[in-house]
C-alpha cells in the first residue's frame, strides 16, 4: 500500500455545501400542550450552587413561594445517581406553611423555625436554628440564622465529617438584616453599621469582624449579595450612590446608571434593575448574549429583551430570575440544569417530537443532529428548522456536523464553522465504513483492510496511515468499525475484535478478539468515565439474541503506553435491538439503566422502527446526557431521556407549568 493511495483532495465545485436556496425538509414539529403561566409569586430565590472545578457545568436552582404559601423548585433536584434536574416547577410536598422568607432551599416561617426544604428529601426542621429572626443562604447547603441580640448561627448540612456543621458568633449591638452569599457575609446592626463577618470558608475555626463604613458618613440603605467572586456585594447609600465590595473585600466605588434601583451579579455579568421597569446588563456577557459581547462595560449597558415591569431580580451562578410587578416570573441565561422553567430537560416516557417521513438515519453530533433522507445530509437542531447541509452526493453516515461518508466509499471534511469549502480523502478503495477514534479515524476498506489513519483533521503533516492486523485472522471480512471509547472492529461473521495497546496516545497494530467463540450480531458502544482503571462500555447482541455486557479494563498504564483488556458478561436479558446503551427486547420495551429505573417504558402501539440514535456524553463532573431518538416507519420522532443539546435562552421568557 503506497502514501500516494492516500490523499486529502478539495471536492468537486459542483459540491452543494451549505445551500442558500430554501429547502423543505419533510419535517413537521409535532404541536405540543400549551404550558400554563406560573402566576401569583410573592418571592423568588435561587440556589447557590457553583462549578468550583471549573468545568463548565452550569448548575443552577430556582425557588418560588407563592402566594398561598405553597413551594415550587425546578432545576437540579439533586446529584444522587438516577434524580433527573427539572425543567418546569415541581411544588414541594411537605413543605411549612406560614413561610415569611426563602432563601434557596431554606425557609423560616413566622414562629421562627428554619426549614431545610433539601434537594430531593423530605423537608426537615433545622432545630438548631429556632428562634431565627431571619436567614441568609451562604453555600447551597449553609444557612446562616440571625437574632436579635447579636448572635449569627451558621448550619452547613455537610460538614468535613459529612454531618450537619454548626457554629455561633456574637456580634456586638442589636442586627436588622443579614445577607450571604458564597464568598461573603455581611450582618447590618440597628445603628446602620454594615459588619462584614468572613468570607469564603465559613468553617475556619477563627473569626474575623470588620465594620464597613462608607465615605463621607453615608448609611446603607440597600445591600445586595452576589453569586460573583469579583463583586461580591453591591450597597447603595442614602445619597443614591453606589458602592461593591470586590474580591479583595475592598469597598469601591461601582459605576451604574442614574435610574438603577437594585444591582447584583452571576459569576459572569451584573445585571441592573431600572426604575421604569427594564433591565440593563454589562460584563462578559457571551453566556448570555453571544461572543459578540465579551467585555462590556456599564458606559456600554445592554438592554436585556423581553425583561419589562420587573419588581425584583434574583441571580444564580449562570441564570436571571425576574419577578414582575404582577406577580409572574421570567427567567434568562442557562438553562443546562433546567434553571429557566420554560421547557423541558427530561422525560422518562416516548414523546412525538415531530414527523419526518422517509427519515433513513440520525447522527447526534455535539450540540446538533444529522440527518439522512434520501442521500441528502440535513443540519437539524431539535428546537429550530432542518437546514440543508449536503444535496445530491449520496450521504450515508455523519460522525459530526462537518464529516461525512458518501455510498460510494468517499470520506468528505467540511468547513465546520460554515464555509463552503469541502475536502475529501482519496483512498485506494471505496470505504465501507468510518469512526472517529484516538487521534484519528478507524475505517475498514472495500478490500478488508482495517486502517488507523492519522493527520485527516487538524494536521498540517503528512497522513499516517497504518493497517490492523486482527490475530488470529478471522473466517469472516470487516464490516464495521467503532472508534470510541476504543477501537473495535465487527466482521460479517459476528467476530468481534479490539486493539488492546497504545502507544503515546496512538493504537498499536495489533486487533485481537473480544471473546473467542462468541458470534455477535449487533455491537453497540457507548462512553463511561474511568472507576478504579475499568469501565462499561459497550453491549453486544448473539445469534441467540442474548444480551452481553462489555467492560474495558485497563491493566497497565504508563505514560507511554496503554494495556488494556476487555471483559464480556453475558446476560439473561434477550432483545431484538441495540441502540447505545439501551435494549429493546421482544415485547417492545426499551431498557437503560442510565436513564430510568423503570423498565416498562415502551413505544406506543404497534411502532416499527426504522432507526434508531443514541447519545452519550458523560463529562468529567457535573450534568450527564443521555438520550435516545427513535424513527418508526410512518416518520415519527420519539425522544427518550436527558433534552438534547440544552442552550442558553437569551431572551428572556415566562416560567410554566406543563
Amino acid at each position: 500500500m503506497k502514501k500516494a493511495d492516500f490523499e486529502i483532495l478539495s471536492c468537486p465545485a459542483d459540491f452543494d455545501i451549505y445551500p442558500s436556496t430554501i429547502q423543505n425538509s419533510g419535517f413537521t414539529a409535532a404541536k405540543m400542550p400549551i404550558p400554563k403561566p406560573f402566576t401569583n409569586v410573592r418571592h423568588v430565590s435561587a440556589g447557590h450552587l457553583l462549578d468550583q472545578a471549573g468545568y463548565g457545568m452550569e448548575f443552577g436552582t430556582s425557588y418560588a413561594l407563592m402566594e398561598d404559601g405553597s413551594v415550587y423548585r425546578w432545576g437540579n433536584l439533586s446529584f444522587e445517581a438516577g434524580i433527573h434536574p427539572s425543567g418546569f416547577p415541581q411544588k414541594i410536598a411537605e413543605a411549612p406553611g406560614s413561610i415569611k422568607q426563602l432563601e434557596g432551599r431554606f425557609a423560616l416561617t413566622d414562629q421562627g423555625e428554619v426549614w431545610d426544604l433539601g434537594i430531593g428529601e423530605t423537608p426537615k426542621r433545622i432545630q438548631e436554628l429556632k428562634g431565627a429572626i431571619g436567614i441568609a443562604q451562604a453555600f447551597d447547603s449553609s444557612v446562616l440564622g440571625w437574632y436579635p441580640n447579636g448572635v449569627v448561627r451558621l448550619y452547613e448540612t455537610y460538614g468535613s465529617d459529612g454531618k450537619p456543621f454548626t457554629k455561633k458568633w456574637e456580634l456586638q449591638g442589636e442586627l436588622t438584616a443579614m445577607y450571604a452569599n458564597p464568598y461573603i457575609a455581611l450582618a447590618l446592626r440597628k445603628d446602620g453599621t454594615l459588619v462584614h463577618i468572613q468570607d469564603n470558608s465559613f468553617q475556619n475555626s477563627t473569626s474575623s469582624f470588620q465594620n464597613i463604613m462608607l465615605p463621607n458618613g453615608e448609611k446603607s440603605t440597600k445591600i445586595e449579595t452576589t453569586m460573583s467572586y469579583s463583586t461580591k456585594a453591591y450597597i447603595q447609600s442614602d445619597r443614591q450612590k453606589w458602592y461593591m465590595i470586590n474580591q479583595d473585600n475592598q469597598l469601591v466605588d461601582a459605576t451604574a446608571p442614574d435610574s438603577t434601583i437594585q444591582l447584583t451579579a452571576t459569576q459572569h455579568y451584573t445585571v441592573a434593575l431600572q426604575k421604569d421597569g427594564s433591565v440593563l446588563a454589562w460584563g462578559d456577557l457571551q453566556s448570555l448574549l453571544g461572543p459578540n459581547y465579551q467585555s462590556v462595560t456599564p458606559e456600554k449597558a445592554i438592554r436585556l429583551d423581553g425583561l419589562s415591569n420587573v419588581a425584583k431580580l434574583v441571580v444564580g451562578s449562570d441564570h436571571v430570575l425576574a419577578l414582575t410587578t404582577d406577580r409572574q416570573l421570567l427567567s434568562l441565561g442557562s438553562n443546562m440544569y433546567g434553571q429557566l422553567g420554560r421547557s423541558s430537560v427530561y422525560t422518562a416516557i416516548p414523546i412525538a417530537i415531530g414527523q419526518w417521513p422517509g427519515l433513513d438515519a440520525l447522527y447526534p453530533s455535539y450540540d446538533s443532529y444529522i440527518a439522512i433522507k434520501d442521500g441528502d445530509a440535513w443540519l437539524w437542531k431539535t428546537d429550530d428548522t432542518p437546514k440543508p447541509l449536503l444535496q445530491g452526493q449520496k450521504v450515508s453516515k455523519a460522525l459530526n456536523s462537518h464529516t461525512l461518508l458518501t455510498s460510494n466509499g468517499h470520506l468528505l471534511l467540511l468547513d465546520p464553522y460554515g464555509s463552503k469549502t469541502c475536502s475529501m480523502l482519496q483512498t485506494p478503495e471505496p470505504i465501507v465504513d468510518v469512526s472517529h477514534t484516538w487521534n484519528g479515524f478507524l475505517m475498514v476498506l472495500r478490500d478488508g483492510r482495517t486502517l488507523y489513519v492519522q493527520g485527516i483533521e487538524g494536521n498540517s503533516g503528512p497522513l499516517k496511515v497504518s493497517d490492523f492486523i486482527l490475530n488470529p485472522r478471522p473466517k469472516g471480512v470487516v464490516t464495521r468499525v467503532f472508534g470510541s471509547p476504543s477501537a473495535f472492529a465487527l466482521t460479517d461473521q459476528g467476530e468481534l475484535y479490539f486493539a488492546p495497546k497504545m502507544v503515546k496516545g496512538a493504537f498499536s497494530s495489533d486487533m485481537v478478539p473480544a471473546q473467542a467463540g462468541t458470534s455477535f450480531s449487533q455491537f453497540s458502544p457507548m462512553d463511561y468515565v474511568f472507576n478504579e482503571g475499568s469501565r462499561f462500555v459497550a453491549l453486544a447482541l448473539d445469534e441467540q439474541n442474548k444480551v452481553h455486557e462489555l467492560t474495558l479494563k485497563q491493566t497497565e498504564g504508563s505514560s507511554e503506553s496503554n494495556i488494556f483488556t476487555v471483559e464480556i458478561k453475558k446476560t439473561d436479558h434477550q432483545a431484538q435491538q441495540l441502540t447505545g446503551g439501551a435494549y429493546i427486547d421482544s415485547q417492545g420495551i426499551i431498557h437503560d439503566t442510565n436513564i430510568f429505573a423503570d423498565n416498562h417504558v415502551s413505544l406506543p402501539g404497534s411502532s416499527k422502527l426504522v432507526t434508531t440514535s443514541s447519545y452519550y456524553h458523560f463529562p468529567i463532573e457535573g450534568r450527564a446526557y443521555f438520550f435516545h431518538h427513535f424513527v418508526t416507519q410512518d416518520g415519527t420522532i420519539y425522544w427518550l431521556g436527558d433534552r438534547p443539546f440544552v442552550r442558553q435562552e437569551t431572551r428572556a421568557g415566562a416560567v410554566v407549568i406543563p
